[in-house]
């Protein structure tokens, strides 16, 4: 029966291919199919079944029949053959660094990955499978979280809680683990929203960028779910100025948008501007859809956001710190979020440095060490800031000490003259 399996592909694989590949197709099926059809089956998915239900694409396919099947008994044989299958479809991979060599686990744990977003949850917990059967690899952590994140997502929450706690265990991963704590944030918002959001928010304070995409929609979702959609709309905005190309935050913020009254154009507008002034570098052009944003809809929720983008352009690329100060002494005024009112007040801090004012520097420095959690990123930034203006006094007071001494030098030359 098995034999019959592999010398019939499943259906899903059948969409769309030719005569020709398909006599490919069963030729390769044929020439491995005495190596270990169990071991074939064992390779593909622990609890079996899944590979009939996906719809692998033939050169995909060919390499898991080439590689996966004759190497069933050798891990990191094995993930050299997904490594090949993961060559083989370069569409599907958003961070193709097939040029830098991965190592064992690597490729497959990124195409998890990728699968995982675009909400195929079977091929990536195929795919997180395959990068944590080497144990020994650096992606075997990564891996075992990947595989919760996909339980939790199938409504497992009991089973991905035991994995990460086993993955914890095994010191396969760390507490400090940015994806270790998107996912344990996720867990406990089945059981305590307070801790979720406590500890979404590290994220957030610790300004892990690449996880932040995930994260701000978890706290819109507890928003949601307290029954605040203005804060909602807020948090799909930052998730916006992350990730403006992300067609479903845009979905979600024009839906909260609806209903708070606030308006679905400023919302296109403000992920186009974000769009632009990151991803397209036409900072100018960005600068001037904020402008307007600002200007039609003053009530916009994330105007604060626009005033930050307006400033880091003036500061950035105007070289205009000057104009900059206003922009985000603006932001720090509108922002209703801690978090963003401290990043406004730490880039405020910076562009009076740069316009050679100490003095307010050092008192927008101040405030941020008062109101940034102990994990915040911009803490560090206000206290490398305080030690730059520190020693910049000292050696300021050297300079007027040696002038002193030269004027009284030069004077008393004088009188003996």
């Amino acid at each position: 029966m098995l034999m019959l399996l592999l010398l019939v592909p499943p259906v899903g694989l059948l969409a769309g291919v030719s005569a020709p590949q398909l006599r490919l197709l069963r030729k390769l099926v044929a020439a491995t199919a005495l190596v270990g059809v169990a071991g074939f089956m064992a390779a593909l998915e622990e609890d079996g079944g899944y590979f009939s239900r996906f719809a692998l694409d033939l050169a995909s396919a060919a390499a898991y029949q080439q590689g996966a099947l004759r190497y069933a008994k050798q891990p990191a044989a094995r993930t050299e053959a997904l490594v090949r299958a993961y060559r083989l479809e370069p569409s599907r991979s958003e961070g193709n660094t097939l040029g830098e060599r991965p190592g064992p686990g690597d490729s497959a744990y990124r195409l998890g990955r990728n699968y995982l977003r675009d909400g195929d949850l079977h091929r990536a917990r195929l795919w997180f499978h395959a990068a944590s059967l080497p144990k020994n690899t650096r992606t075997f952590g990564d891996a075992q979280l990947g595989l919760a994140q996909v339980e939790l997502a199938m409504g497992l929450v009991e089973r991905a809680a035991a994995r990460m706690n086993a993955a914890l265990d095994e010191h396969a991963v760390s507490t400090d683990d940015p994806e270790f704590v998107l996912l344990r944030g996720r867990l406990l918002m089945h059981s305590n929203a307070t801790d979720a959001r406590a500890t979404l928010m590290s994220l957030v304070w610790r300004r892990a960028i690449p996880f932040l995409e995930e994260t701000y929609p978890e706290l819109a979702a507890l928003d949601r779910a307290e029954g605040k959609p203005r804060d909602a709309l807020r948090h799909y905005l930052q998730g916006l100025r992350v990730a403006p190309a992300n067609a479903q935050l845009l979905e979600r913020a024009l839906a909260m948008a609806a209903s708070t009254g606030a308006s679905p154009v400023a919302v296109r507008a403000f992920a186009r501007a974000c769009h632009l002034q990151g991803a397209l570098r036409a900072g100018a052009t960005a600068r001037a859809i904020f402008a307007r944003l600002l200007e039609r809809h003053p009530g916009f929720p994330g105007a604060e956001l626009a005033c930050l983008h307006i400033g880091a352009h003036l500061e950035r690329q105007e070289r205009d710190p000057q104009e900059a100060i206003r922009w985000y002494r603006r932001a720090s005024e509108l922002a209703a979020d801690r978090h963003v009112k401290v990043e406004a007040l730490a880039k405020l801090g910076r562009a009076y440095v740069s316009s050679g004012m100490p003095k307010g520097a050092r008192k927008c420095f101040q405030r941020v060490l008062e109101e940034a959690e102990p994990e915040s990123y911009y803490r560090r930034v206000a206290r490398n800031g305080l030690e730059r203006l520190s020693r910049s006094s000292e050696v300021r007071e050297k300079l007027e000490r040696i002038d002193h001494l030269v004027e009284r030098f030069v004077s008393e030359d004088d009188e003996d003259e």
